[in-house]
């Protein structure tokens, strides 16, 4: 859930912000020109700014909201339904260990685990079959990729529920009983789950820290309370690493497919296309260890910034047959994956034109807006971390990202065929949360 430890820094905060972006604004109107280059970023800024401004109140409001509201479904203690939790895992011998541990622990009747054991060359194997009971199904194949692994797991499942989790992550002990009474409460197919990080000692971890908050979590909130008719209870994305889903619409997509990086994006758009529910859950919540390299964080963004935009081309080129609420779905994603390159290229574009105009009064307003950046992160995470954090995530690590997104999309335009790489781990889980 939503949680804000000191609303003191949080009121101080927040005023700095509106009245900073305010003046940026003002110094637009004062100080634009009326070229058409010109105008175009002024809209541009105007229009971005105002979603920021007026997300950051909804997500004000939503905080109010779940803090009044417990909406979920009362399960008698002999009626929990079956659950299956299917593990890929391909030499993950650093961190498998303590996610099975933690799968065992967790609070929840009748569960089954079934770790799909593609071919790893360390000991992923043997640390399984150490831990495996009578809870535990080991499947070992040949390395096909997490799709397929993952297609073999389902085909196992004879439960009600199937949940898709990475093998890097922890599970609070009561976080399964609540999802299960959240997708029951609300009759959907399919739900996503909140992401944290598992290992936030360097400042690479601390960062994404902060876009997970925002960008992974607030985002889907958002999203989930707020969105047209006709794409009513949908997702972008149902994360691969926590995923929860009722066994037979999950079945009836068929086998996931291999073409994509991203296959979570795929099946979710999948399901979108037969009309099933799909929301967040923010009582689903898991720990997953984060890179914490430049090169390990590059690797891992280029595959979601690359999947993410395959599916949306797959689709795109079958336009014509995809149903109103799937073109919905889509349009949001392309205007999502726009929004990056678009942003670097304006922004970057008018830094530069400002340069050589010498207005080095509008530059200082820039470079002071991206300090201190009225969104959701800022909101929650300017409480809980100092301000070298909050200063190094709202300039140098949002660039990064915008420059990786960028330049891998314009890269899968001449190069579609590309191949999944992994990711290096220096970080183990801890042994407590």
């Amino acid at each position: 859930m939503i949680d804000i430890k000191n609303f003191f820094k949080l009121s101080l905060y927040l005023p700095i912000s509106f009245v900073l972006n305010i003046l940026i604004i003002l110094v637009f109107i004062e100080r634009r020109n009326n070229s058409a280059f010109d105008s175009f970023f002024f809209y541009y800024c105007i229009i971005t700014t105002c979603y920021f401004i007026v997300r950051s109140f909804i997500f004000a409001s939503l905080y109010l909201k779940q803090r009044k509201e417990n909406h979920l479904a009362k399960i008698e203690d002999d009626k929990w339904p079956g659950l299956t939790v299917i593990v890929p895992a391909y030499n993950e011998e650093d961190v498998i260990e303590l996610t099975l541990k933690s799968l065992l622990e967790v609070d929840y009747p009748m569960i089954k685990i079934i770790v799909v054991d593609e071919g790893s060359t360390d000991k992923t194997g043997r640390l399984v079959k150490e831990i495996a009971n009578n809870k535990i199904l080991y499947l070992r194949q040949e390395n096909k990729g997490k799709a397929q692994a993952l297609t073999n797991g389902i085909n196992h499942v004879n439960t009600e529920y199937t949940m898709m989790v990475d093998a890097d992550c922890i599970f609070p002990s009561d976080s399964f009983k609540k999802a299960i009474q959240y997708i029951t409460y609300y009759g959907d197919d399919a739900i996503g789950g909140v992401l944290l990080v598992a290992n936030p000692q360097l400042t690479i971890a601390k960062m994404q820290v902060m876009e997970y908050v925002e960008d992974l979590w607030l985002f889907r909130i958002f999203q989930n309370h707020f969105q047209c008719i006709k794409s009513d209870r949908t997702q972008d994305v149902i994360p691969g690493a926590v995923g929860l889903f009722l066994t037979k619409s999950l079945k009836s997509v068929g086998p996931l497919s291999n073409d994509f990086l991203a296959e979570d994006v795929d099946l979710t758009a999948q399901l979108v296309e037969r009309y099933y529910r799909l929301s967040f859950c923010p009582y689903l919540v898991c720990y997953t260890v984060v890179p914490e390299t430049l090169k390990s964080l590059n690797k891992q963004r280029k595959r979601w910034s690359q999947g993410y935009l395959q599916v949306v081309i797959a689709r795109l080129s079958n336009w014509t047959e995809l149903n109103t609420r799937s073109r919905y779905h889509i349009l949001f994603m392309l205007i999502r994956i726009l929004y990056w390159p678009i942003t670097f290229t304006l922004s970057w574009c008018y830094v530069i034109r400002s340069i050589f105009l010498q207005d080095w009064y509008f530059i200082g307003m820039v470079l002071l807006a991206q300090f201190f950046p009225f969104t959701l992160s800022g909101l929650i995470q300017f409480c809980n971390y100092d301000l070298k954090s909050n200063f190094l995530y709202s300039f140098a690590y949002n660039y990064f990202l915008l420059f990786n997104r960028t330049y891998y999309q314009i890269q899968l335009l001449f190069y579609p065929q590309q191949k999944w790489e992994k990711y290096s781990r220096f970080a183990k889980l801890p042994k407590k949360l």
